[in-house]
């Protein structure tokens, strides 16, 4: 290589934009940090949605066929959100530079519509269950929580995909400009 071939390689390494080592290492912290706090959420959830399965257990002993799909149904759909999260890689810390971290941003972003999504038929099947299973005397109450639970959820539902489309917009966007 001659020396203008380097002095132009020099001048390209120079204009590239890799962001200020302080700046990177706090967004990978951050990063790092509503992953693990993600993962502790659906976790603790978990045991408190089985502890008042396990204090309705004996409370009420006709709803005991019921409360069993439900602790099943809990595990495997925990299960299914791990899985999610090995898939997306949420696990470990993200490599690569800042490029690495951006697809780390991504993975996540991807993450929480696929659970988010994944909920709904989740919830479907649970509703199926319990129509099935439930005594009739409970059904009005079943009904009542199904229409408070899609008033609430259903716009909460539209706002985040709305919020994560637009996130997993904006970090193609900064991924491209880095690769170019």
């Amino acid at each position: 290589m001659s020396n203008q071939e380097w002095d132009a390689l020099a001048a390209q390494w120079d204009s590239m934009d890799v962001g200020d080592p302080a700046i990177l290492q706090q967004r990978l912290h951050r990063h790092t940090r509503r992953t693990r706090l993600g993962l502790m959420g659906e976790l603790g959830s978990l045991v408190v949605a089985l502890g008042f399965i396990g204090w309705a257990w004996t409370d009420d002993p006709g709803l005991r066929p019921w409360l069993v799909v439900a602790a099943v149904l809990l595990v495997v759909c925990q299960a299914l959100y791990l899985l999610l999260r090995r898939r997306y890689r949420l696990f470990g810390s993200p490599d690569g530079g800042l490029v690495g971290l951006i697809d780390a941003e991504l993975g996540r972003a991807r993450f929480i519509l696929a659970s988010h999504w994944a909920g709904v038929p989740i919830a479907l099947a649970i509703v199926a269950f319990a129509w099935v299973l439930i005594p009739n005397i409970h059904l009005q109450k079943l009904q009542g929580g199904l229409i408070f639970s899609a008033v609430l959820y259903l716009p909460y539902l539209a706002a985040r995909t709305w919020q994560m489309l637009r996130r997993i917009r904006s970090l193609r966007r900064e991924r491209a400009e880095l690769l170019r």
